[in-house]
């Protein structure tokens, strides 16, 4: 099984903010990099990360001002950090039933890039398909179509 170094999008590294911004700048930024979190950092250690869901969940629900509430009020701390050695099998075990969306995916403790749950769910799909081939050839000496 593969790691994670394979296939990382980097791309979503623009989405960095610090829990002491606000609300109305992790809207901004989750706009301008069209993503659905930002991930928040103290220097360079990832602390937190705010989603859609914290957004509707934690500020629009109970009615906060978005301009007058920083992060560290309402992200989520409780963060599954990845390594970017971690294989995919490793990574889904992490998962497990908790409802995670993103996976921050460090490189000797510096993010490094962000990960959907289900961008892994279609890398660990394209392992198994590429293994059935494989086993498939092993079997029967014929080259699968799928």
């Amino acid at each position: 099984m593969s790691t994670l170094n394979n296939n990382l999008d980097k791309r979503l590294l623009n989405a960095i903010l610090t829990p002491q911004d606000y609300v109305v700048d992790a809207i901004n930024n989750m706009y301008m990099n069209d993503a659905n979190f930002v991930i928040l950092q103290d220097g360079f250690k990832t602390v937190g990360i705010f989603t859609h869901g914290d957004l509707k969940n934690r500020v629009i629900a109970i009615n906060l001002d978005p301009t007058k509430i920083k992060l560290l009020d309402v992200m989520t701390t409780d963060l599954k950090l990845f390594d970017i050695n971690d294989t995919l099998n490793e990574c889904l075990s992490k998962i497990g039933k908790k409802k995670i969306g993103h996976l921050p995916i460090l490189c000797q403790g510096k993010l490094v890039a962000v990960l959907s749950t289900l961008r892994l769910l279609q890398m660990a799909f394209q392992e198994l398909v590429e293994e059935r081939r494989h086993l498939i050839f092993y079997i029967t000496g014929e080259v699968s179509a799928i």
